[in-house]
């Protein structure tokens, strides 16, 4: 279904809606004609709309490069979240982007041809809109063919704004900054110590934190002799570890924890709040709600530490007497 604020079933939506054009084209020609008024009037519009030659191609210049990105939105939505990795593989999206910008003649040419092959489909026309010498509406750029017309109006249009957002929200200013990542050993125990240190390097003069280099080969050692398993190193709390001993590391540990990568957590405690605070519970308090959300949200926690919570609980409670007549 299509959602505003869920990214990735934008994507799935319109890579279904492409998987079922022919079919949806044909329900909507059939409810045009079936049923009370307001349907067929709603329907006969949708059906004009998607038999329309640039809606047409613009679904299939959309779901071609939607299929690229979808990856990318469940991994940013994902709880464990490589953002240096997740960077580096838009990089590749962006630089396959501008490798068809600068061939677009020849992707134009396939995408143009789906396009054709749909409108054979359902039985429709496929062809450019009326030109005009003088158009002062919409955009009117020179074309000899309709497959130039397609390709100036619409696929390089498409591709320069894509390029431009990806370039905007993943730039490599912005690198350095999530470079603290680079500290979590599940991270920097597969890198050699000279490039983790160069690394560092580059946080430290973007943070002004030259005092965590002293503490770097110390750090570096002391998860070498761990020997930690990939899964055991993900549990681990690195600003615990840092406590004593590793100050410089454990101020850049706290920086890299307060900056927001995405705000899917933020979203994940707006359902919490639904399921939580039913008509049943309305009249509670704000503590009281602050603190089921918490549990809902950190149930793995609570679940593992459920005996020393029950104790505290018993404890907390028989600490005021309450007069109660028991039978």
């Amino acid at each position: 279904m299509f959602c505003e604020t869920r990214w990735s079933q934008k994507y799935r939506s319109i890579a279904i809606f492409r998987e079922h054009y022919v079919e949806i084209v044909a329900a909507l020609k059939k409810l045009s004609t079936d049923g009370h008024a307001a349907t067929r009037k709603a329907a006969f519009q949708m059906h004009c709309a998607a038999s329309n030659s640039e809606f047409i191609v613009s679904v299939c210049l959309i779901a071609k490069y939607s299929a690229l990105l979808q990856p990318v939105v469940n991994v940013l939505q994902s709880k464990s979240l490589d953002l240096l990795q997740c960077m580096n593989h838009i990089k590749r999206i962006t630089d396959l982007l501008k490798t068809h910008r600068e061939n677009v003649s020849a992707e134009s040419v396939y995408i143009i041809k789906d396009a054709e092959k749909i409108a054979e489909d359902i039985n429709t026309d496929f062809k450019m809109p009326r030109v005009t010498n003088r158009q002062t509406l919409r955009a009117n750029p020179p074309a000899a063919s309709g497959t130039e017309y397609w390709t100036r109006s619409f696929i390089i249009p498409y591709l320069d704004s894509l390029i431009m957002s990806l370039g905007q929200r993943f730039s490599n200013e912005n690198l350095p900054a999530y470079e603290l990542l680079s500290l979590h050993p599940s991270i920097f125990l597969s890198l050699p110590f000279a490039e983790f240190f160069q690394k560092v390097k580059i946080f430290c003069d973007y943070y002004n934190l030259n005092n965590i280099l002293a503490e770097v080969e110390l750090w570096y050692n002391l998860w070498k002799e761990k020997k930690m398993s990939d899964s055991e190193l993900k549990e681990i709390e690195l600003v615990k570890e840092a406590q004593s001993f590793y100050p410089g590391i454990k101020k850049a540990l706290q920086i890299s924890l307060a900056q927001p990568c995405t705000t899917c957590t933020i979203e994940r405690s707006f359902s919490t709040l639904r399921r939580v605070k039913t008509w049943l519970r309305s009249t509670m308090l704000e503590n009281r709600l602050v603190g089921l959300c918490m549990m809902s949200v950190h149930r793995k926690r609570v679940l593992d530490a459920k005996d020393e919570f029950e104790k505290e609980i018993l404890s907390r409670f028989s600490q005021n007497s309450r007069k109660l007549m028991l039978k």
